[in-house]
């Protein structure tokens, strides 16, 4: 069985908003193209940014097709902070998830560090959207436990 995760350093929340709006859509191919090579499961942390609308994507693509959601949440409060519309889109995909993992009760030093582990050690192999030069904790993790790691 193939699985995927995906992850991002948390620059594409500092692209414009056409800009953003081609990265969803190049990440929808991607989930695809995926799809289509045997992935039927994706894990994501459901961070703002590229985690959060993959999981948005996946979401609409279960509606067509046998694809799974996991979610590992850093803590349980995760978007308690979060603008209404974020936290929205936050709340919608978890009902919408196959899984959800809470990682932490409550939030730690630790509980994202222990999210992207998770979710990296139940993946085939890391997605990840950022510079490939700045190697992130999760892209190094991935690594580290012989996971294959490509950049969107």
């Amino acid at each position: 069985m193939i699985t995927c995760a995906i992850a991002s350093s948390g620059e594409e929340v500092f692209l414009s908003p056409e800009e953003q709006q081609i990265l969803k859509q190049r990440l929808a191919l991607i989930i695809l193209h995926q799809h289509s090579l045997g992935c039927d499961d994706f894990y994501v942390n459901c961070n703002y940014g590229v985690p959060l609308w993959a999981a948005e994507l996946i979401c609409r693509f279960k509606k067509h097709m046998h694809i799974n959601l996991h979610i590992s949440v850093p803590h349980e409060k995760q978007s308690r902070c979060w603008e209404e519309e974020h936290r929205e889109q936050h709340l919608h995909v978890h009902r919408m998830a196959d899984t959800i993992a809470v990682v932490s009760f409550p939030h730690d030093p630790d509980s994202d560090r222990r999210a992207d582990e998770f979710m990296v050690e139940n993946s085939t192999f890391l997605l990840m959207y950022g510079d490939p030069d700045a190697e992130t904790y999760i892209e190094e993790y991935a690594k580290d436990i012989g996971k294959i790691v490509e950049h969107i």
